[in-house]
């Protein structure tokens, strides 16, 4: 009898390994504030650098001494150049990272609740690598991943796959400010660079360096003043703020801001493009103006941009 049972369970474990079934071993979470992401990996797994993130299947493989696998990731910020011609990022930072590298024909892929171009890429000493590049935040993400041998693949692709699901990059944190004498109340991204205006309102930016079209850069700027400061009617004024040297692309026109009617414009200057909204009331002038540089930028603030605008409140 106990013959039969040490056979049967004998069969059951050949079953499990020929289904590809393994046993789930103990994960280790990753964070990086620095660079808001997240992950998990095995803790047999070995971190040789916890700031550019490379990870190999045992220590003996960073000098490639065994087979194995390894997992890297690097974030770099986004530069000028990258918004004017985003087809080329992944391979601009790739470049970056090993001048000899090739890239393969790129293709999408979705895993982590992001959307990531994909590309095989040859490098020495590794029979297959793959690389995936995505952006988000103003920085690019890379995750390279490679195998030593066509038995590494098989062994550790189960691994490397759950390591890319478990990649989260951290979504945005909001503050909220709210100010009772001015009667105001809205939110802004955390890690952006805040500003209180001598008691008149706030300005947040990206890079509060930022001083020429060259900068990357975003910003949100929300104010009051006595009525009357600026002369003439909404129109007027929002038109007199954009300035002579601003070329307006849409508007004026009425808009719903926090629950109360604004004049609204967008305009453009060089490479920026910017809005502007006025509200004018028997006691107050309320302005608020967005930029972003380039306007490239955009599609890139617009959650940013549609949150500190749907927060808005004001107590009239």
């Amino acid at each position: 009898m106990r013959q039969i049972i040490m056979r049967s369970i004998f069969l059951i474990f050949m079953i499990l390994a020929a289904c590809g079934m393994v046993f789930a071993q103990k994960l280790v979470t990753f964070e990086n504030g620095e660079h808001q992401y997240s992950l998990q990996y095995p803790e047999s797994w070995f971190l040789a650098d916890d700031e550019d993130f490379e990870l190999y299947t045992s220590k003996d493989i960073e000098d490639r001494k065994t087979d194995g696998a390894v997992f890297t990731v690097q974030v770099s910020e986004l530069e000028m150049d990258d918004l004017k011609n985003r087809e080329n990022i992944f391979s601009r930072v790739m470049k970056d990272m090993n001048g000899d590298i090739q890239l393969g024909d790129l293709s999408s892929k979705y895993f982590a609740g992001t959307e990531w171009e994909a590309a095989s890429f040859s490098v020495e000493d590794l029979y297959i690598a793959k690389a995936y590049c995505t952006v988000k935040n103003l920085k690019i993400y890379i995750i390279a991943v490679g195998y030593i041998d066509a038995a590494s693949e098989t062994k550790y692709s189960g691994e490397i796959n759950s390591m890319l699901e478990s990649f989260v990059i951290s979504p945005i944190v909001f503050e909220t400010i709210q100010n009772d004498e001015l009667g105001i109340t809205f939110q802004y991204p955390q890690h952006w660079e805040f500003q209180e205006e001598s008691g008149m309102g706030y300005t947040i930016t990206t890079d509060e360096s930022a001083s020429s079209t060259e900068d990357i850069m975003a910003g949100i700027a929300i104010g009051v003043m006595p009525a009357g400061t600026l002369g003439g009617s909404e129109e007027e004024i929002v038109k007199q703020i954009s300035g002579s040297s601003n070329k307006i692309i849409y508007g004026p026109e009425k808009r719903d801001i926090g629950g109360m009617s604004w004049t609204y414009l967008e305009v453009t200057e060089g490479p920026n493009k910017g809005t502007i909204a006025v509200r004018a009331t028997k006691e107050k002038l309320w302005l608020i103006v967005t930029i972003v540089n380039p306007v490239e930028l955009e599609p890139d603030m617009e959650e940013i941009f549609m949150t500190f605008f749907n927060s808005l409140q004001f107590a009239e």
